[in-house]
């Protein structure tokens, strides 16, 4: 059996990495954990329960990892803690939102269902999805005076009411679609945006890098001397 050189099964071996990372294989995420906002959650993550109205309010920092999800049921609210970062998925069917000078920053998704009402007097960063539904789902930068920022880098996806009585920055990266922001604040629009495309790291890495490595080795094998 003729034995293939170390050096092509290595570069074959970085070939399939290059084809899995242009077109975005993955492998397959492992189940997350599904949380529910009730009074155990609420102490177990430091935080302050009122029976009544029912509500949980964050004292401190909070991260929701990639995987999981939360959800803030009908008739309860939540009010996040300094700073509240969203890796996973986030279903609010209450009410959600943060104080002056808290951070949101988001990293995967927020879904306002039907029936929910959000004000978010503080600052967040849209850098996944979000997606007000509708059916009387209602989201709300600030409640006056200018205060509370929307910097959105991500997507916005609205069926429902979303309302910028704070500060709304579109991003260059950013997106926004469906029912139109009804602004009575500052909507500042994304500016001085580059249109070059971007390259895809795995196919730049496939054509500067392997490609020409393997019409080395195939010269070589084409012009190496018999029995050497």
């Amino acid at each position: 059996m003729q034995r293939r050189p170390l050096g092509v099964v290595a570069l074959a071996a970085l070939l399939s990495l290059s084809f899995v990372s242009a077109l975005g294989v993955v492998p397959i995420a492992q189940a997350g954990t599904a949380y529910t906002v009730g009074q155990s959650w609420c102490s177990a993550n430091s935080g302050i329960w009122v029976p009544f109205p029912i509500a949980c309010f964050l004292t401190s920092s909070f991260t929701l990892n990639s995987g999981d999800t939360l959800t803030i049921p009908s008739g309860v609210s939540l009010g996040t803690g300094s700073t509240f970062t969203n890796d996973g998925t986030i279903y609010v069917s209450g009410f959600f939102g943060n104080g002056i000078g808290n951070t949101i920053d988001n990293e995967g998704t927020f879904v306002f269902e039907s029936g929910s009402a959000s004000t978010l007097f503080g600052t967040f960063n849209n850098h996944g999805t979000v997606t007000v539904d509708s059916g009387n789902s209602y989201l709300q930068t600030g409640g006056g005076s200018n205060f509370g920022t929307f910097n959105n880098y991500g997507t916005v996806s609205n069926s429902g009411t979303f309302k910028d009585q704070g500060v709304f920055n579109e991003e260059c990266s950013g997106t926004y679609s469906g029912n139109a922001l009804i602004v009575t604040g500052t909507y500042n629009p994304a500016v001085g945006c580059s249109s070059v495309p971007q390259f895809p790291l795995g196919l730049a890495f496939l054509f500067a890098v392997v490609i020409p490595a393997l019409l080395v080795l195939r010269k070589r094998t084409l012009f190496r001397t018999p029995g050497v």
